[in-house]
């Protein structure tokens, strides 16, 4: 809180495309700190929102929400563009390369259980995205995967720093939601 502090620019981003919008008014930092502590996770998942803006583009929710893969699913667009989220099996795996062959799920209802498709693609887990599979694995996850952001305009996905790399289990709507520690 220093009153002679220099003036910030601040600069956000879009993921639906390349645009950046420039913050531009008085100074908000207080009330943005006062609505974070404000902000109390509940046990109960949120409403979802599905369309258009959050489940066929940017939303933080994927990985458990199971009505953006329904959303996608029925307009087409799963493991469509050259990033792309899904629900994968790790077919096989090379630990010491990150090789990888994955087999593409699709929703089975509409709780997200996750049904194989037959179809396999070739991937390669990197640096973080290595990292983050191999954590998984090491907890001892064998089911279905959420990989986020996944590169797919090559021959092989790649599944870099950039992916989110998560067991797949979609929170049921209306359902509270206790996480389980790890030991507990």
């Amino acid at each position: 809180n220093n009153p002679n502090a220099p003036n910030v620019r601040t600069e956000g981003w879009y993921t639906q495309n390349a645009s950046k919008w420039a913050a531009k008014g008085d100074n908000v930092l207080e009330q943005a700190y006062a609505a974070w502590q404000a902000t109390i996770p509940t046990p109960m998942p949120m409403e979802p929102t599905i369309g258009e803006s959050s489940c066929g583009g940017f939303c933080d929710w994927k990985a458990w929400c199971p009505h953006w893969w329904n959303w996608r699913h029925e307009n087409k667009t799963l493991h469509k563009g050259d990033f792309s989220d899904a629900v994968v099996l790790l077919q096989e795996y090379d630990e010491s390369s990150g090789s990888a062959v994955l087999e593409l799920c699709e929703p089975a209802d509409e709780k997200g259980r996750a049904m194989p498709t037959g179809v396999r693609k070739s991937a390669r887990f990197d640096n973080r995205g290595k990292e983050a599979l191999d954590e998984v694995l090491a907890e001892g996850h064998q089911g279905p995967l959420f990989l986020g952001s996944i590169m797919t305009q090559g021959r092989a996905w790649r599944i870099g720093h950039w992916c989110d790399v998560l067991p797949w289990k979609p929170l049921p709507d209306g359902v509270e939601y206790h996480r389980v520690e790890q030991g507990d």
